[in-house]
């Protein structure tokens, strides 16, 4: 099936979340699914390793600080066996300590990265990016990744930069980008509910939803192309 350009759709990259913290899993995972990545997660390295054996994902995402192994060993093991030694792996860590984090490059472990929680969804769409062109044989999905299309509409999911044709929109806010993205990889209309779920990671809030929806109609308003309407089954962005 072919996108609204003409052109085949991109590959979704798979990505393993290790984490064992429900609530950074749900922020992780929104982050992540924003990126375009279709998202599998455990909560624990037992789990973590079986399930990296079992999918070998594209990319993982891997807690330093897990609840039965560290996930240094987590590290250790996946490095040695073949089957997943070459995947891109992004730690993550509370610690505090910047020293602690040298941990990571003193094991030779080759981790693609550290970033210290709290991080935003900037920040991890960045260091993504960064391993992801680092490996050379992801280099054509991680360009898939970085853009979202939409007929004229083209948004670069790490500037966060918006052009229709060869206008550029302002700046969204964050929300209001994360809804825009939200509606451009639908492929039906999405419910308050279901938008709410997506961008804010919950259950729904009053009119938050209403509320940003209006704004962002605001925002494309010097874009006749670009129209967001309200239907009977939900939200949809037409362009």
């Amino acid at each position: 099936m072919e996108n609204e350009t003409g052109t085949p759709p991109p590959e979704v990259l798979k990505v393993l979340l290790i984490e064992d913290s429900p609530a950074e899993a749900c922020t992780l995972r929104r982050f992540l699914e924003t990126m375009g990545f279709d998202v599998s997660e455990a909560p624990d390295g037992t789990s973590g390793l079986s399930a990296a054996r079992e999918l070998v994902p594209d990319f993982i995402v891997l807690d330093l600080n897990l609840p039965d192994v560290t996930g240094f060993e987590v590290l250790q093991v996946l490095r040695v066996d073949p089957k997943t030694r070459d995947i891109p792996i992004l730690c993550s860590t509370a610690e505090a300590d910047p020293a602690g984090l040298l941990k990571t490059a003193s094991l030779g472990l080759k981790a693609g990265g550290l970033l210290r929680k709290p991080f935003t969804g900037t920040e991890l769409s960045e260091k993504v990016w960064d391993i992801l062109r680092a490996k050379r044989s992801s280099e054509k999905g991680a360009e898939a990744l970085r853009f979202l299309e939409k007929g004229a509409l083209r948004i670069d999911l790490v500037s966060r930069t918006i052009w229709v044709g060869d206008r550029a929109l302002p700046p969204l806010a964050d929300k209001r980008f994360e809804l825009l993205c939200a509606l451009v990889r639908a492929k039906e209309p999405l419910s308050g509910e279901a938008l709410f779920k997506e961008v804010w990671g919950g259950e729904q809030d009053g009119n938050i939803v209403a509320v940003t929806v209006q704004r962002l109609r605001r925002d494309l308003a010097g874009f006749p192309i670009l129209r967001l309407l309200s239907t009977a089954e939900g939200y949809v962005l037409c362009v």
